[in-house]
């Protein structure tokens, strides 16, 4: 069995959270992304919209302006066997690659946490009025149901073949005619696809024929530190983070279901 310098695996280490801090959407998608090293199950929660919480620098009324909810935190780590790696690492080229997706991984596990529990909390859930495909008025109307919550829908997440109509339509302006100057890189992530009309626009794969839209200031996440770590026998790696998200107002996400039937 090959021994294996503290160096190789810090460079796995190393390549591991390159490849997660690169692909991570939790601060794109939520205005608050905090951290912390023990997991929450609960977060905050606004019991009305903040914008009719407060007039004048005053409170309307005495009822509480938030309140808490309980949220289970999501296990986004893995553990993976390397013993055969081990045992014969110069049969493995491209290690360090194989690193920076398992960290690409992680940050899609994160991803996949933030939409599911932006789904489970949604304030509004419509259909489209066309059976089989999204249109503008689509969302208009999600514009429409949020109106009396002085909600602001920012974000748009969809799975990719929904947003080819957008872009064949030409009512998607794509990522590459943007701007650094108007939107930077630095915040638009791997998964930014461009803008439509207010929205900043996200494809996400899990999504099936379906559209979240959201404001982005109300959506909230707490994850832990990632962590990576070499050990056993036989050997292996293992990945530890949680995250907890949620939408601190439930009003201020929609979902938009494809009704059933063909075009």
């Amino acid at each position: 069995m090959s021994d294996i310098s503290e160096e190789t695996l810090s460079g796995f280490k190393t390549a591991l959270q390159q490849g997660y801090e690169e692909s991570r959407m939790d601060r794109i998608l939520c205005a608050s992304a905090t951290h912390g090293e023990l997991p929450k199950r609960s977060l905050m929660m606004y019991s009305r919209p903040i914008r009719f919480q407060i007039v004048n620098g005053r409170g309307k009324d005495a009822s509480p302006l938030f309140t808490s909810r309980s949220v289970d935190p999501v296990d986004v780590g893995f553990t993976i066997s390397l013993e055969d790696w081990k045992a014969n690492p110069t049969k493995y080229a491209g290690m360090n690659d194989f690193m920076k997706e398992l960290g690409v991984e992680v940050a899609n596990n994160e991803l996949s946490a933030i939409v599911k529990n932006l789904k489970k909390f949604a304030g509004h859930t419509i259909e489209s009025k066309t059976p089989g495909k999204f249109t503008l008025e689509d969302l208009y109307e999600a514009r429409r149901v949020t109106r009396q919550d002085e909600v602001n829908l920012d974000i748009l997440l969809a799975d990719p073949m929904v947003l080819y109509d957008f872009v064949a339509r030409k009512e998607l302006l794509d990522a590459g005619r943007i701007p650094t100057s108007y939107i930077p890189v630095d915040i638009r992530g791997p998964h930014f696809i461009g803008i439509m009309k207010a929205w900043k626009v996200y494809s996400v794969a899990s999504l099936h024929n379906e559209i979240i839209t959201y404001e982005r200031r109300y959506a909230a996440s707490y994850a832990t530190p990632l962590k990576v770590e070499f050990k056993g026998s036989p050997f292996h790696l293992t990945v530890e983070k949680k995250i907890t998200t949620s939408p601190k107002l439930s009003e201020s996400v929609v979902v938009l279901n494809m009704k059933k039937g063909e075009i």
